[in-house]
């Protein structure tokens, strides 16, 4: 039944907007009384809150096992291609592009849900660590959740031009392969030795003069 209530919840999200989200609407949805919902969910804070982690869990994790199982990915590059396939073609799924906007916004007036999309990209990030670690061991730990934070973010920031809905165009054509392949190249890449900035830079104002006539 919890499931049953939640993947409502998500639904009435992605359809109606959160502004329209309320406990009431998730109980007609379900099929229930609002007495029930709420022996489950008491606030309308602890659904939002379980919806972003029941999202995780059984949208990306569960999701991952079952591909890895399908596709019988056995090496850790086969693995992780699965994982990036699977991120970059839910960039196109309209239930998708709907429902993290709304999440997104959301998480800017609540602090519960924006603590919950705080642990959701958490541990997001951390699965796709997990992953680089074996891809690349010789990276230090620091290094590897560094370029997994980007792995997710760069493909986070796909859906702004790329997700469902988006205007294609022309010059786009190619960007979902040619992401695929700029991770991989990035995960795979050996510690560089980079110098580190004792000092920060500052920004010299450039004085603008004007002469009187």
């Amino acid at each position: 039944m919890e499931a049953k209530i939640l993947e409502a919840a998500r639904q009435l999200i992605a359809d109606e907007g959160y502004h329209n989200f309320s406990m009431r609407g998730v109980a007609q949805k379900s099929g229930i009384h609002l007495k029930s919902l709420q022996y489950y969910f008491r606030t309308k804070q602890d659904m939002s809150t379980s919806v972003v982690n029941y999202t995780i869990e059984k949208y990306y994790f569960e999701t991952y096992d079952k591909m890895f199982a399908e596709k019988q990915a056995i090496t850790p590059r086969e693995r992780f291609a699965v994982m990036l396939d699977h991120l970059l073609a839910d960039l196109s799924d309209p239930f998708t592009a709907r429902l993290f906007p709304e999440l997104w916004a959301l998480a800017n007036h609540d602090e519960d849900v924006a603590a919950a999309l705080d642990l959701f990209y958490v541990r997001h990030i951390a699965s796709i660590e997990k992953m680089v670690v074996v891809l690349n061991p010789k990276l230090p730990t620091d290094v590897a959740m560094h370029r997994a934070s980007l792995v997710a973010m760069m493909i986070e920031g796909l859906v702004l031009i790329l997700g469902h809905g988006k205007k294609k165009r022309a010059e786009y054509a190619g960007l979902l392969s040619a992401a695929k392949e700029t991770i991989l190249r990035m995960v795979m890449l050996p510690m560089l030795n980079a110098p580190k900035l004792t000092t920060p830079i500052k920004s010299k104002a450039r004085r603008v003069t004007r002469s009187r006539k």
